[in-house]
């Protein structure tokens, strides 16, 4: 039988390797896609810290949902941080509105910390930021900002759909639809 830990760490860090490497073959040969060097070591270091988060998060965890529970918020954080840094989800990205988003992310690490990353207290987690994301949304969308607060929207739905896979985790159906 395979084991759901070991195809899910290659997974996350070969989708990491895949990325870099996208991106490498753009440099040299997609007009105006100019990545430095710096510009890979900030998405190396963004992208390991990310799995090295995923491989920290389901040391202890049994099954596929809890796991993918746990991508999904990583995957929400990871959005929040690489599309603030590359161009900005409010203006451009050294508009100093754009910090708004990163409180979000503060909880969910911090939370984490305090739930010892298990499925019951995750859960709560990913409920709150997810709520923190509609919120942040709505008022995006009252400030005239409709495509900020989509995009907002959607990595709340991330969050969301991770609290959920938690909440599955808790009530013992370790799978991802049953």
């Amino acid at each position: 039988m395979v084991d759901a830990a070991k195809v899910w760490r290659i997974a996350v860090w070969g989708t990491a390797g895949a990325i870099l490497l996208a991106a490498a073959a753009a440099s040299r040969t997609v007009a105006g896609f100019n990545w430095t060097g710096f510009d890979f070591a900030a998405a190396a270091a963004i992208l390991g810290m990310v799995c090295l988060g995923f491989e920290l998060a389901t040391r202890s965890l049994i099954g596929h949902a809890p796991r993918f529970a746990a991508g999904l918020g990583l995957l929400g954080a990871f959005l929040v941080v690489w599309i603030n840094l590359a161009v900005g989800i409010i203006g451009a990205e050294d508009n100093r509105a754009n910090l708004v988003f990163f409180p979000v992310l503060l909880l969910g690490a911090g939370g984490a910390i305090w739930a010892r990353f298990q499925p019951r207290g995750m859960a709560k987690v990913m409920t709150v930021a997810a709520t923190y994301q509609v919120l942040l949304a709505a008022g995006l969308a009252g400030a005239g900002l409709p495509g900020a607060a989509m995009l907002t929207l959607g990595i709340g739905g991330l969050w969301g759909l991770s609290a959920l896979l938690y909440h599955r985790a808790v009530r013992g159906q370790h799978a991802w639809m049953a």
